[in-house]
């Protein structure tokens, strides 16, 4: 298992691939280390993100549900 922390891509330079090309790379890196598998967590409201993880062909696996009181 590969674990890391939280990758973010400034407002500034989303949407001009660097997205795409991060993901990329880590996938390239975790098939080099013979990982089978990518699990990670998007926030509910980051529809960008969400977009280009699916459409790099990752699936819905679970929700996650909560309320402020």
């Amino acid at each position: 298992m590969i674990s890391h922390g939280d990758i973010a891509i400034y407002e500034t330079y989303q949407g001009k691939g660097y997205g795409t090309q991060t993901m990329s790379a880590l996938e390239v890196e975790a098939k080099r280390l013979q990982v089978d598998k990518i699990s990670l967590h998007v926030f509910g409201h980051n529809k960008i993100a969400f977009g280009l993880y699916q459409k790099m062909g990752y699936e819905v696996t679970d929700i996650s549900m909560s309320k402020n009181l």
